[in-house]
């Protein structure tokens, strides 16, 4: 489980092609090849402002970690598609987000470590793709997303794609998954049968801070070595170098490119009975990244009297970089991935399992060093299914087991893990909905959940108020987030 794992519950999912139906359900016509083109624009556009509940550290200064105060996100979306009848159609999309974050500063200096007020601009591309299709055969190229399994919160087998945990909680659900560079092709093989397969010639890792952000790993809960180092690290950075600051840190190289480092996946479906079901196997990198510290600079760390020390007194460590010692690395690991799940409906309600098994999946100890172990995953999912998309009900239940003993402590979970996920979108007025999204876990004990109110003023234009809660034990992931409880007003256009 990376940190942090998002609470990802999503109503209403778009189509992936929504003017190509899937091979088993199109029969090629002649009137179909005579389609005219289509086009469609869509998009939306969202501005919120937000403050923290509590920000107070008890730390002394030189091992505190930044807390983003007060924050404003601005974003937007837009997204193109083409589609000559049901022969090609064509997908692009992009987003621009815009970020502005307080933390208190008592330099004149805006550091990372201490960057008071500053602002982060990205421009980033979702999709980018063709596809082709023929009778019982769909082929599209491109960054794209391809979701698989049924969970949606507590989701094992969805591999394929890049997540953005900068963010567990975007207003937005399509941010928080991240389009790769993928091809898919979907065959049909008879009316209720589909074989899907998947090439990845690039891996994309999950888009993750190290320091200076309210999600960063490194937390007040974090090792006071690590939390000296990059306070001092973070001193010699201007606050507008934060992201890039975060890059620089976040690993020593990613996985080679090439026809031998690519990875590739198959996913099997068919109905029987009225039961859905589905199988998955994917050979790729794990996304978690598993960080590792050099034996002799940890042991420098842990004699370092950081309220003393300065930046210039690590030289020799920068003479070693140099020298091409990295003293923390983080690398990413190959890994089997095998999965199945199976759906069925019981009057009003959808039930739904996910099995999942990784041969070399990622966690973190408590030092935030990288552990690999053999894993395997139940999750169970109850939907009360209404037909309106203001009426929602979800609940999911998890199970994860570490195969082999870790070596203790884990952070996040334990040797065996329970989790509970839930889902609750109701009318409170005509117009006025509230939601609520929560994740809990006994073991160890905690919980992380966002409460909403949305009052939609009509079809285009919303207005929202979000409330954010994390709590629990120190080592689970409401605990060691536990200052990131606060609130956040915005509005949303459609465009």
């Amino acid at each position: 489980m990376s940190p942090p794992t998002e609470t990802e519950m999503t109503e209403v999912i778009e189509p992936e092609a929504a003017s190509a139906p899937s091979p088993a359900a199109r029969s090629a016509s002649a009137a179909d090849d005579a389609a005219a083109p289509a086009y469609r624009f869509s998009g939306w556009a969202y501005q919120g402002f937000g403050s923290l509940f509590d920000w107070q550290q008890d730390s002394p200064a030189y091992l505190a970690v930044p807390r983003d105060v007060a924050f404003s996100h601005t974003q937007a979306q837009l997204r193109f598609s083409y589609a000559l009848g049901r022969k090609f159609e064509a997908v692009a999309s992009g987003s621009l987000l815009y970020s502005w974050t307080y933390s208190p500063n008592d330099t004149e200096r805006q550091t990372v470590a201490q960057h008071g007020a500053h602002g982060a601009y990205e421009m980033r591309l979702q999709e980018l793709y063709a596809g082709v299709f023929w009778t019982g055969l769909d082929l599209r190229i491109g960054q794209q997303r391809v979701a698989w399994g049924r969970a949606e919160a507590l989701a094992p087998n969805d591999v394929l794609n890049a997540r953005d945990l900068r963010d567990p909680f975007p207003t937005e659900r399509n941010l928080f998954h991240q389009p790769t560079p993928l091809v898919r092709a979907d065959v049909a093989l008879g009316d209720k049968s589909s074989l899907q397969l998947i090439f990845a010639p690039i891996f994309v890792p999950d888009k993750i801070d190290i320091y200076g952000s309210n999600w960063a790993l490194i937390q007040p809960g974090a090792p006071d070595s690590l939390r000296g180092f990059f306070h001092q690290m973070g001193s010699l950075v201007d606050a507008s170098l934060l992201n890039e600051f975060n890059r620089l840190t976040q690993q020593s190289a990613l996985p080679p490119s090439g026809v031998t480092q690519f990875a590739a996946g198959t996913r099997a479906a068919t109905t029987l009975s009225g039961i859905d079901l589905a199988t998955y196997y994917y050979y790729g990198y794990d996304r978690t990244p598993r960080l590792k510290v050099d034996p002799a600079f940890a042991q420098l760390l842990q004699s370092v009297d950081f309220s003393m020390i300065r930046a210039g007194d690590f030289a020799p460590l920068f003479n070693a970089i140099q020298a091409g010692q990295a003293p923390i690395a983080l690398t990413y690991e190959r890994n089997h991935h095998l999965g199945a799940d199976f759906g069925t409906t019981l009057g009003p309600l959808g039930l739904t399992f996910d099995l999942a098994y990784d041969t070399n999946r990622g966690f973190f100890l408590r030092d935030l060093t990288g552990y690999g172990a053999r894993t395997g995953e139940l999750v169970a999912a109850l939907e009360y299914q209404t037909g309106d998309i203001h009426k929602v009900l979800v609940l999911e239940s998890s199970v994860l087991h570490l195969f082999e003993q870790a070596p203790p402590p884990l952070l996040f979970v334990q040797q065996t893990t329970a989790t509970f996920a839930l889902l609750a979108r109701a009318p409170l007025l005509s117009s006025l909905d509230v939601e609520l999204r929560a994740r809990f876990s006994p073991t160890p004990n905690n919980v992380v959940a966002r409460l909403m109110l949305e009052w939609r003023v009509n079809d285009r234009f919303a207005l929202r108020a979000y409330g954010t809660w994390t709590a629990g034990d120190q080592w689970g992931l409401g605990g060691y987030f536990e200052h990131n409880s606060g609130a956040e007003l915005g509005a949303k256009v459609n465009l």
